[in-house]
């Protein structure tokens, strides 16, 4: 191996050639994961990419085109230990509710023109009526990984850039989390401590602990209350 964190195998890997990269990851001490759910929870694979991801099995869908997952889905993810990484696509929808991660001078100043300019594009988006629609399918996938995760499953926050906008796509993941039932500090945990046990770093990074590597932030506010006023960064 060359050093990896973790692997991802794509869409078109059959399950047989699947099962050789799991053994194969493994051996090496290396996470994978890949696009579907079923059957790689059978044969040890780590995590699944998006909640409705992409794959040629045909018959492995973990949601419905309306983005309703289905109840052994759930009970799977949190039984098998598998992790979710939600890559929430469809959180875009709430920069009609969130337009500072927009307006921000932060995001100003470091996007490129072309990023900044397709931003605020999904921001104008956000605005039309259509967004509606786009706020129930992402209503539907939040409702997902919330049911995986207070049932024991293990999700962690992250997207899938370049197609989402570089830097504040997590940020609005988290945001939608909370907007949908996640309390703040379960959604901070999916984007902490999660993503550090996930790469066998758990003890390390993700939390505030004796002998981990600092990495803080400083805010106005208590960020694991559920009423708390949204948090500002101190700088």
């Amino acid at each position: 191996m060359l050093g990896y964190d973790p692997i991802k195998t794509y869409v078109r890997l059959p399950v047989d050639y699947q099962r050789q990269a799991i053994a194969e990851a493994h051996r090496t001490g290396v996470p994978l994961s890949s696009h579907y759910l079923y059957p790689s929870e059978f044969f040890g694979m780590d995590g699944m990419e998006h909640t409705g991801a992409s794959n040629r099995l045909g018959y492995s869908h973990t949601v419905s085109r309306l983005g309703r997952a289905y109840a052994d889905a759930v009970t799977s993810f949190a039984r098998s230990g598998m992790s979710i990484t939600p890559t929430l696509f469809n959180a875009m929808a709430i920069y009609a509710e969130y337009r500072s991660l927009v307006d921000d001078f932060r995001t100003r100043a470091l996007f490129p023109p072309w990023e900044y300019d397709m931003l605020v594009a999904k921001a104008d988006q956000a605005l039309l009526p259509g967004n509606t629609t786009t706020l129930a399918l992402l209503a539907a996938n939040v409702d997902m990984v919330l049911r995986i995760h207070r049932a024991g499953g293990f999700v962690i926050a992250g997207t899938d850039a370049p197609l989402d906008n570089v830097a504040v796509s997590l940020h609005a993941n988290l945001r939608a989390m909370v907007r949908f039932g996640f309390t703040p500090g379960e959604a901070l945990t999916t984007a902490t401590r999660n993503p550090a046990r996930w790469l066998g770093l758990a003890g390390r990074l993700g939390e505030v602990v004796p002998g981990a590597f600092p990495d803080l932030a400083f805010v106005a506010g208590d960020p694991l209350r559920t009423s708390a006023p949204r948090p500002t960064c101190a700088w």
